[in-house]
């Protein structure tokens, strides 16, 4: 019997939505300027073009987590090494010139691994997610800091039998391009 675990990070432009992790225009994102007749906002590839091995399109279903379609994509990274039972870090960079408004840790209580999103803006308009960053750059952990249990902005919920505790933290952070943001580890 075979399990597959894919590696990756998910990557999605943020709706109007409200979720606790607050999908919203943040205070340092009011302050970008506008896209106006820019386009081009994204110049670097987040992670070395030779581990993607697939992308999973907006729209994905992935029973059992995702039953329902998804509203972001994953990149699926297979890292290009003879061992494939080693550990690999894979570094993760901004794509543009960006800022970090908010970092957000997930904790699964229950198994004692901890993963990072955060979202980031090129401009005021448009406002992006990723998800499932093993690592953060030592940039955005320090900005981030110790978010304990007595954070004001920290959420335990159970779900799939296992306990989480979120946490986010508002922030502004400016990345350039091709700047580390952290890194995914494959196990």
């Amino acid at each position: 019997f075979l399990v597959l675990m894919p590696v990756g990070f998910a990557f999605a432009k943020i709706s109007s939505k409200k979720t606790y992790l607050k999908p919203r225009q943040s205070p340092s994102t009011q302050k970008l300027s506008s896209c106006a007749k820019n386009k081009t906002f994204f110049t670097v590839s987040p992670v070395d073009p030779s581990f993607i091995k697939t992308i999973a399109p907006l729209g994905n279903s992935n029973p059992p987590g995702h039953v329902l379609p998804t509203g972001h994509m994953y990149f699926y990274l297979e890292p290009q090494t003879a061992d494939m039972n080693s550990t690999m870090e894979i570094p993760v960079v901004s794509p543009g010139d960006v800022v970090v408004d908010s970092i957000v840790s997930s904790e699964n209580v229950s198994a004692g691994v901890t993963d990072f999103s955060f979202y980031f803006s090129p401009c005021k308009e448009v406002r992006v997610k990723w998800g499932h960053i093993s690592t953060l750059s030592s940039k955005l952990s320090a900005a981030l800091g110790p978010i304990g249990n007595s954070s004001p902005n920290c959420m335990t919920y159970n779900t799939g039998g296992s306990t989480y505790r979120a946490c986010s933290k508002d922030v502004a952070v400016k990345i350039k391009a091709g700047e580390r943001m952290g890194t995914i580890i494959k196990q």
